[in-house]
């Protein structure tokens, strides 16, 4: 039972990778139109992952019963790129 859980989840992230792959692969080239339409296309697409990414951070919070600032601090601090201050003191300070 665990070894066809672990399959899936394997396909599961083969899959959401290759999405991704695709997904940012449609970014023009910056030699088009000086740069500027890699950059709001680009623009575009991190506004559509962050909304993607915040609706799952309203699900998981939902499913676990957390009230919204709590999952929105628990998300941010996850998703914090220095992982060696304190984050939740990060994410305070507005750091």
């Amino acid at each position: 039972m665990l070894i066809l859980e672990q399959q899936h989840v394997i396909i599961m992230k083969t899959l959401v990778y290759f999405f991704l792959q695709i997904f940012f692969a449609i970014i023009p080239p910056v030699h088009f139109c000086g740069g500027w339409l890699t950059f709001f296309v680009a623009l575009i697409f991190m506004i559509i992952m962050t909304v993607i990414v915040g609706d799952l951070a309203s699900i998981f919070g939902c499913l676990c019963g957390l009230e919204k600032p709590i999952t929105a601090i628990t998300i941010v601090a996850l998703g914090k790129e220095n992982q060696t201050s304190d984050n939740l003191v990060d994410v305070m300070m507005g750091c």
